[in-house]
């Protein structure tokens, strides 16, 4: 049974355009119903997809999608593309490996604060690792790349790295000592400090 995936995972399917634009406007579904005079599950059933804009017996669009589309003034198209309206059932269901569970719901970062003989395997150790340095900005993640020789390139120094970034090495030094701070600061990096044996070997199989 060891090929079965850790979790399973149930999903509802939700209209992210029409999610997208009442948020812009700052309210919740119950408020943009009240702003749209309708009623809460009216609305509540174009964002949950279970409400067809089109009443198919008449081959209209209904009543409602039209308000909807008036306020936010955009076609029925946008709203509602065919990708849209193909979805019949709102709701599904998978499994899913506690790798792709993870990242999904961020924990790798936070988890990596857990104590590694608790928590991980050595695979899982590089993919915790990998997970908190991708928290990092871009030029962070470069710099600690570049330092530590991570992908196989060699260590660069300071001066080195300078060049690269097109500044001065005391530049590079703050950019560096910044990506390490950020790492060594509350449950995502308290623990990295073990992996970091680990982080050439990781990413050179990446």
């Amino acid at each position: 049974m060891s090929d079965v995936k850790e979790f399973r995972v149930k999903m509802r399917l939700y209209n992210n355009r029409l999610v997208r634009l009442r948020e812009a406007e700052g309210l919740n579904c119950r408020e943009m119903a009240e702003r749209l005079d309708m009623s809460y599950g009216t609305y509540l059933g174009y964002e949950n997809m279970s409400e067809n804009p089109i009443n198919k017996r008449k081959g209209i669009i209904k009543p409602a999608a039209e308000k909807i589309m008036r306020y936010f003034g955009e076609t029925f198209e946008y709203l509602w593309p065919d990708v849209v309206l193909m979805v019949e059932n709102n709701k599904a269901e998978t499994e899913l490996s506690g790798d792709v569970a993870l990242s999904l719901t961020g924990d790798y970062a936070r988890n990596a604060a857990l104590p590694p003989d608790v928590l991980y395997d050595d695979k899982e150790k590089h993919i915790a690792a990998r997970a908190a340095v991708l928290t990092l900005e871009p030029k962070h993640r470069q710099v600690l790349k570049d330092r530590f020789g991570l992908g196989g390139d060699g260590e660069l120094t300071l001066a080195e790295c300078g060049d690269k970034m097109g500044t001065q090495p005391e530049r590079a030094r703050q950019v560096e000592a910044r990506a390490l701070r950020v790492l060594r600061s509350g449950r995502r990096g308290r623990h990295l400090v073990k992996f970091v044996e680990d982080f050439k070997y990781w990413w050179e199989e990446d």
